[in-house]
């Protein structure tokens, strides 16, 4: 009689579903504000550094477009294009960079995110160019211009070719521009382009050296933003 009970007990327990006993959902870990960011600024490091590395060969198409496109009148006026795009990136990276000072004091408004956007943006230069140095000591690239008869005032011959230092510093300044100032990209991004363009036509370097350097200065530049911005919406909560 007591099984019996039992068994209409179970099978009524099971027709019923809100009498059974309600589990309580596992919880589930998710990433940290920190873990994403840092997680993000390997992913844009990784994305510039896997074709950057695959670049250092010197491939055959490089050489093509050099020999096509350093002359003797393009070498005159290259290595000074190239030297005034910098300089303009450089002299619009500081005006930027004090006119948002300067607003922020004047307004008093409490969070500093542009200001350590751009602040970070600019330490992300030093650390291209310093980075960029080490890259050029690690291939040891001889320059075009050792190996090429052109008329160029080719640099020492230790003073090596992969990537081109100009070009990593004219698109880290323009990714740190873009941060925060996105519509400067009309000015900026021509800039950067002529710039390490006209490092291929000076005779200084072949093309994958720019692009080498263009995508060294960019990815650097945009990961050390990613990671800068977590404090910054810290201080803006607080």
């Amino acid at each position: 009689m007591d099984q019996g009970d039992d068994d209409r007990r179970m099978t009524a327990d099971q027709d019923n579903p809100d009498s059974v006993t309600p589990q309580t959902p596992q919880a589930t870990q998710t990433p940290t504000p920190l873990s994403r960011a840092i997680l993000l600024a390997a992913a844009i490091w990784l994305a510039g550094l896997i074709p950057l590395t695959l670049l250092a060969r010197t491939p055959d198409w490089s050489v093509r477009v050099y020999e096509l496109a350093v002359t003797d009148s393009s070498v005159r006026w290259g290595d000074v294009l190239s030297e005034a795009s910098v300089l303009l990136l450089v002299g619009l990276h500081a005006s930027v960079g004090v006119h948002l000072l300067v607003s922020h004091l004047r307004a008093r408004t409490p969070g500093w995110r542009p200001v350590v956007t751009y602040a970070a943006g600019g330490l992300s230069v030093i650390m291209a160019l310093w980075l960029n140095l080490a890259l050029k000591d690690a291939y040891s690239r001889v320059r075009p211009c050792h190996l090429h008869e052109v008329s160029s005032i080719c640099p020492a011959p230790d003073n090596w070719s992969f990537p081109s230092s100009h070009t990593v510093i004219a698109f880290a300044i323009t990714a740190a521009l873009l941060a925060v100032r996105p519509l400067l990209a009309w000015v900026a991004v021509p800039l950067a382009v002529v710039g390490g363009s006209a490092r291929v036509l000076a005779g200084d370097h072949y093309p994958h050296d720019v692009l080498a350097g263009a995508l060294l200065g960019t990815t650097l530049c945009l990961g050390v933003i990613v990671l800068s911005a977590l404090p910054s919406r810290r201080r803006d909560r607080a």
